[in-house]
């Protein structure tokens, strides 16, 4: 065999066990230390807010609709008048949302790469999470408009999504936003590398979802007796999960428990790897 043949092959190699020896390193380096520990208790935060507010928004409109319901039955009278209700409700629950996820999310994410507290780090993720919705809302944009290649913009939309998340572990070590950016894309953009990890992820959001699904097929459920249920009869069915919620309420926190344990193992194993790139 000449001996260029012979070098190739023996880079090659290196460069594969080199690559498998990082997927090992982010395996050891996602511990369940105090980092985790910490991590674990802020997605949990974030979960039960998340929760919360969503149960909070839903009550109040369901009181809203019942109020209205109480005094006519036609639909399309009922839906002129919730409307401002639901406008109102989607304005305050995004803002919110936006506080707490920036806050929170944030604060997991300097945890995962053990930085310290820094003020000027949450406007620059605000201008991240801006960047990626402008983005996503162009190529949703542009992919409606041309139709058949609507499946080539969801594929580009993919690879914009992980070149954040690339990007967002590399801005939070340093709080340096357009570094990240700069670094994101220059790691993230060899995607076959990522093909592995990204396989690791999924088993674990699978094991996650069987072990969730699992114990979310003891909660109790109920379905509506017409086939076209109307706005009367679907309140009814809302009246029933508000009376028996607190029944519902272990097994909330049960699956809170369990997908949190596996996303913030599977964050911590993401962010490792892409720092070994």
């Amino acid at each position: 065999m000449p001996k260029k043949k012979r070098k190739i092959k023996k880079k090659t190699a290196k460069k594969q066990k080199d690559y498998f020896s990082k997927i090992g390193d982010a395996f050891k380096n996602t511990k369940f230390d105090k980092r985790f520990v910490y991590t674990y208790l802020l997605d949990i935060a974030y979960y039960f807010s998340i929760i919360t507010l969503i149960a909070g928004i839903a009550y109040s409109l369901f009181k809203n609709l019942e109020n209205i319901v109480s005094t006519t039955t036609e639909t399309s009278t009922i839906l002129t008048r919730i409307m401002p209700a639901l406008g109102i409700a989607a304005l305050v629950g995004s803002l919110i949302y936006i506080l707490v996820y920036t806050f929170l999310k944030g604060t997991i994410w300097r945890k995962v790469m053990r930085q310290k507290a820094r003020v000027t780090y949450y406007p620059k993720l605000i201008l991240l999470n801006i960047f990626l919705f402008l983005c996503l809302a162009i190529l949703t944009l542009i992919g409606a408009l041309t139709g058949p290649f609507i499946i080539l913009f969801v594929i580009i939309m993919l690879y914009v999504v992980h070149i954040y998340y690339a990007s967002l572990v590399l801005f939070t070590k340093e709080n340096k936003l357009f570094y990240g950016i700069k670094q994101g894309i220059k790691k993230a953009w060899k995607f076959w590398f990522y093909i592995i990890p990204y396989l690791i992820l999924l088993l674990i959001s699978t094991a996650s979802y069987l072990i969730t699904n699992l114990f979310s097929s003891f909660m109790p459920t109920y379905a509506l007796n017409t086939v076209s249920p109307g706005i009367v009869d679907t309140l009814e069915l809302i009246q029933i999960y508000i009376q028996d919620f607190p029944k519902i309420i272990p097994f909330v926190i049960l699956i809170g428990l369990i997908t949190v344990f596996f996303r913030t193992y599977s964050r911590i194993f993401y962010a490792e790897f892409v720092q070994t790139q």
